[in-house]
């Protein structure tokens, strides 16, 4: 049990933000020392034209740059679950 690892993506976080709203996510984390967030740009439009059909969210980013990367480093216990919220300032700015 001390050695499992988890990471969830908790259900009631929102999944759309309107446009002068403050976008946060909250995981639930249990056995991560150091998570890395890694923020990607995609512009809906040339997506669209380049390959005829709406952005899913199995989007492949390998080869990709981010925008911007985060990395957190957490000093809870393995065994302890604890909640974590990440506020995305960067994206909430964007207009």
């Amino acid at each position: 049990m001390n050695e499992e690892k988890l990471l969830t993506i908790m259900k009631y976080n929102k999944e759309y933000f309107l446009e002068d709203e403050e976008v946060k996510l909250i995981l639930e984390i249990k056995n991560i020392p150091s998570l890395t967030i890694k923020i990607f740009e995609i512009f809906p439009e040339n997506y669209y034209h380049k390959h005829q059909k709406e952005i899913e969210n199995t989007i492949n980013l390998d080869g990709l740059i981010a925008s911007e990367e985060k990395i957190f480093e957490f000093n809870e216990p393995p065994i302890k679950k604890h909640m974590k919220e990440f506020k995305f300032d960067f994206i909430s700015k964007q207009k």
